[in-house]
């Protein structure tokens, strides 16, 4: 299917730092849908599309369009417009089902409506009851977003509308879509403008990436001589001093090929201090020690040589409000204080925008959920160090190990109704038949069986059952290894049960699993897990045994739980119903985490981009909850399949001169996560400049390409020399080089130098 074509129409350019005006044209167009008849009404489904996520409003398809826009924009000058459209009428009459509304996890809530406030039998009266298509337009803006150097907006395109009284429906096959600012050159972070980390990414990611990266792109010079880190741990002084495994983390990550700092409140330890601790930092009031640390993080993420070009950070170090490395606690709107360790991920967005400091308001604050860097955490209580050791030690036996392996394509879904009328065996359905099957994953399905309350559609390997003591998920876990737990059931900091949490419903079964079971899980730490908790509170913060922390000292080698209560939607889960609920995070990040190209395959990297991805989608204050709520515990870098260190195997890399041009070519064995390739080209005064755009990866772990690239603005008598950089799936880029050629007088070759990879240059 066609997702669009990109056309890029210019009013005016830059002249002499006044600020003008531009515009870009986007065509969007519609793909396949089909109609699906369910009980609450019909359900259309086209490809590449999500539903429109408010409560109460009919459920119609929404395709996101991520276009790029040029650094200077004038961020409030934004405008969208549809300047040409193609309709047609669907033959028929329908009944569109209305999306559902939300509710927390922990079974005591009330079903949540947003912004509607007429609602009957689930239909926002304020839409269903007007004889009017709706939505009333075709494309609007649905947020715009920073991704480090990257500014982009999502367009959202509705190829349908319905008019819930008349029962018909209006299907837009095509719309032109102009989007008008103002630029400002005096915007441009120079800084930021420099930094290479996550072109490979902007690649894939915008529709318009061959025309907008000139914006950014600007031959700029590379500082390969430059100190960088791409790993950052950040702890504190006591910690440092009274982990013995520490060191042996940070020797194991360069190992796998990190380059690794470690960052505390008054120094960083690495090849130079000149970077300083966090402690010296002042950061966004009311400058707490989260802000602090944010703010270091701010001030040295970019590429060398205004930063260490971060792309993992690590915090180490206790999480809750008064803890020595806390989270920051944020206010979405739902009427809950949420602590998130997303604050330290966006780092371009301005999270307490009209300064009242309550953060991450949803409607009064500028965050993005685009991340600049991929965090994850290890807790840190009542300096219990020979604990954390243990969670190190684990960690790096996990990324090393070798022989049968195949325990870690084992999925267990101890899945539990949490409300009548949604069955969670749906949601593992698609999760195999979307993508676990067919990446060779196994998957032991534990669903309630018991009456027509709690009876799943999908038979179950094994009926669900909690109780006063260990149930049926206990006795399975500690007799059988799994690479992957997702579960589903109600909960607090210290347990999950097995449906609804008020004991007189039909479908409550007990306990799910408790915190002190933990200690029986894996008791060897040789096949711990990845978790991801759909359930409230699990990772709660200020407990310090709670469930997320317990699971990670034993049984999991990360887990992915909420910090207080999370949201789910009723209804049973379908994969295109993008909501940014519970049950959608935990889908898109098993989709990353199980990408075995490795495109998302580090955790920390799966996790970010499934909530930057949904929140494309819905942002309304559930979805903000949801977005903060869930944190991992673990280190950010682990992935399934190995170490998640990107890497190409380097047979060739030549350059020859002749006829005035130099032709580059390279030939590579392997290639693993790898996005694609720049060349950067000096003349000798040790400068580096960009001479090719983005060059797209062709090879893959299995096998790698043959790449050429031809530099025809050369002068004939001078030598040139070539870097060639590879830029990986999260956008570190490692150098190879140099090739040197030079055109003689009369455009013969001249004798060049042909590299060998060249990984110790920084």
């Amino acid at each position: 299917m066609k997702t669009g074509l990109i056309v890029l129409v210019f009013a005016l350019a830059l002249v002499g730092g006044w600020a003008t005006a531009d515009d870009i044209l986007v065509e969007l167009t519609a793909g396949q849908y089909t109609i699906e008849d369910t009980d609450a009404g019909e359900i259309i489904h086209m490809d590449a599309c999500g539903s429109v996520g408010s409560p109460g409003s009919p459920a119609l398809p929404l395709k996101v369009y991520q276009v790029a826009l040029p650094p200077d924009v004038v961020w409030d000058s934004l405008s969208v417009s549809v300047v040409q459209k193609t309709d047609e009428s669907v033959p028929g009459d329908y009944n569109i089902a209305p999306a559902p509304p939300r509710r927390v996890l922990d079974g005591e809530g009330d079903w949540e409506w947003g912004d509607a406030t007429n609602v009957v039998n689930g239909k926002d009266m304020d839409i269903y009851g007007q004889n009017a298509f709706w939505p009333a337009v075709s494309a609007e803006l649905h947020g715009k977003a920073q991704m480090r150097k990257w500014k982009f907006v999502n367009i959202a395109f509705y190829p349908f509308k319905y008019n819930p009284v008349t029962k018909q429906i209006v299907l837009c096959r095509s719309a032109s879509v102009k989007i008008e600012m103002t630029r400002d050159p005096n915007l441009v972070d120079e800084r930021l403008l420099g930094d290479s980390m996550m072109d490979g990414k902007a690649g894939t990611k915008f529709v318009n990436y061959q025309a907008a990266r000139a914006w950014y792109n600007k031959g700029g010079m590379i500082p390969l001589g430059d100190a960088s880190y791409d790993y950052v741990i950040i702890t504190t002084e006591a910690i440092y001093a009274g982990s013995s495994k520490l060191g042996d983390l940070k020797t194991h990550l360069e190992n796998l090929g990190h380059t690794v700092l470690i960052v505390t409140e008054s120094h960083s330890y690495g090849d130079a201090d000149a970077a300083g601790g966090y402690g010296a930092k002042t950061g966004q009031a009311p400058n707490g020690t989260d802000d602090k640390v944010r703010k270091w993080l701010e001030d040295n993420y970019y590429s060398p040589p205004n930063g260490y070009g971060i792309v993992y950070v690590l915090l180490i170090g206790g999480p809750s409000a008064n803890g020595d490395l806390p989270m920051k606690t944020c206010y979405p709107g739902t009427g809950y204080a949420v602590p998130t360790d997303y604050y330290f991920a966006d780092l371009t967005g301005d999270w307490d925008s009209d300064g009242d400091e309550k953060f991450g308001e949803n409607g009064d604050d500028d965050v993005d959920f685009e991340p600049e860097v991929y965090v994850a955490r290890i807790p840190v209580y009542n300096a219990a160090y020979s604990t954390l050791d243990a969670i190190i030690q684990k960690e790096i036996d996990y990324d090393t190990a070798s022989g049968d392996l195949d325990w870690r394509l084992d999925v267990l879904f101890p899945l539990s109704f949490p409300w009548d009328g949604t069955d969670p065996s749906y949601y593992s359905h698609d999760m195999e038949t979307q993508y676990l099957t067919s990446r060779h994953f196994s998957t032991y399905g534990m669903y309630e069986d018991y009456n027509s309350y709690c009876s799943s559609a999908y038979t179950p390997d094994e009926v669900l059952d909690g109780g006063t003591g260990a149930g049926t998920l206990y006795n399975r876990w500690t007799q059988h290894p799994y690479g992957m737990v997702w579960w589903f059931g109600h909960g607090n900091w210290s347990e999950t049960v097995v449906g609804n949490s008020d004991s007189s419903s039909d479908c409550y079964r007990g306990t799910m699993f408790y915190y002190t079971w933990c200690p029986s899980l894996d008791v060897d730490d040789t096949h711990p897990a990845f978790t991801f908790q759909i359930s409230c509170s699990n990772g709660q913060p200020s407990a310090s045994g709670n469930l997320g922390y317990s699971l990670l000292k034993n049984g999991a080698i990360n887990t992915a739980s909420a910090s207080n209560s999370s949201y789910g939607y009723s209804g049973n889960f379908y994969y295109t119903r993008r909501y940014g609920s519970s049950q959608d995070i935990g889908y898109y990040y098993a989709e990353g985490l199980t990408d075995y190209s490795g495109a998302n395959g580090p955790c920390a990297k799966a996790y970010y981009e499934a909530n930057a991805y949904l929140s494309g989608y819905d942002s309304d204050e559930y979805a903000w909850h949801n977005y903060f709520v869930y944190n991992l515990y673990g280190c950010p870098h682990t992935q399934i399949y190995g170490d998640g260190n990107n890497y190409i195997k380097l047979d060739s890399f030549e350059a020859k001169a002749r006829r005035d041009k130099i032709t580059l070519t390279w030939q590579t064995g392997t290639e693993i996560e790898n996005a694609g390739f720049l060349l950067y080209r000096t003349v000798g005064d040790g400068n580096f400049r960009l001479v090719s755009g983005f060059i797209t990866a062709q090879g893959s772990a299995s096998a790698g390409a043959s790449y050429s690239f031809v530099d025809g603005d050369v002068s004939r008598g001078v030598n040139y020399c070539y870097y060639l950089l590879d830029v990986d799936t999260s956008g570190k880029w490692t150098p190879h080089g140099p090739a040197c050629a030079k055109v003689t007088l009369r455009g013969l070759l001249e004798p060049m130098v042909v590299s060998q990879e060249v990984a110790a240059i920084k």
